[in-house]
C-alpha cells in the first residue's frame, strides 16, 4: 500500500480455509518534505559571494546546481543557484539569485599644478562614501601639497573604485 498520511496502519489476515486470523499494526510518520532555505548575498563586480544552504546538518546531503555537495559554495558570477538536500528519502529544494552591480567609475577632478598655495580635488560624481589617502571622507579636499592623491569611492550597492591624482 500507498501511505501519504502520519497514522497507525493495521493489516489483518485470514486464512480463507481455516477462518484464522492474524493482525499487526505499524504506525508510520510521514514527514514534510524538508525546508531549506539559502543565505546570501549580491557581489560587486570581481567579488565572490558565500551561499549558505540551512539549515546545515550533518545528516542531510547537498546537490547544488554547480555540482558541488556541501553546505556553503562561494560564486563569483550572477546567476540563479540551486541546492537540492535531501535525508532518509525526503527532499527539499531552494533557489536564490545573486545580482552583480558594476564597480563605480569616476574621474578625479583638480588642478595638476598647485597654484594659490592650494588646490581642490574632488571626483565628478556623487557617491555615498569617500575615503582619500589623507584618512578624510569628504566628497572633496584642499591640498596645500604637491603629490599623489587617491580617493576609494563607495556606491549605493556597496561597491568600491579608487582613483588616483597627482598634484
Amino acid at each position: 500500500i500507498y501511505v501519504s498520511e502520519t497514522g497507525t496502519y493495521k493489516l489483518t489476515i485470514t486464512d480463507t480455509r481455516t477462518g484464522c486470523k492474524d493482525s499487526s499494526e505499524i504506525t508510520i510518520n510521514v514527514e514534510d518534505n524538508l525546508k531549506v532555505t539559502i543565505n546570501g548575498s549580491d557581489i560587486c563586480e570581481g567579488q565572490i559571494a558565500i551561499l549558505e544552504a540551512l539549515p546545515i546538518d550533518p545528516t542531510y546531503s547537498y546537490e547544488w546546481s554547480t555540482g558541488e555537495t556541501t553546505p556553503v559554495i562561494e560564486v563569483s558570477q550572477a546567476g540563479t543557484y540551486t541546492v537540492t538536500t535531501s535525508k532518509d528519502g525526503c527532499i527539499g529544494t531552494a533557489e536564490f539569485t545573486v545580482n552583480e552591480s558594476p564597480n563605480p567609475e569616476f574621474e578625479l577632478m583638480g588642478e595638476d599644478i598647485l597654484c594659490s598655495n592650494s588646490n581642490t580635488l574632488k571626483p565628478d560624481k556623487d557617491f555615498a562614501e569617500y575615503l582619500w589617502s589623507t584618512d578624510e571622507t569628504t566628497k572633496e579636499i584642499e591640498v596645500t601639497e604637491a603629490g599623489t592623491y587617491s580617493l576609494t569611492v563607495t556606491d549605493e550597492n556597496g561597491c568600491s573604485s579608487t582613483e588616483e591624482f597627482t598634484v
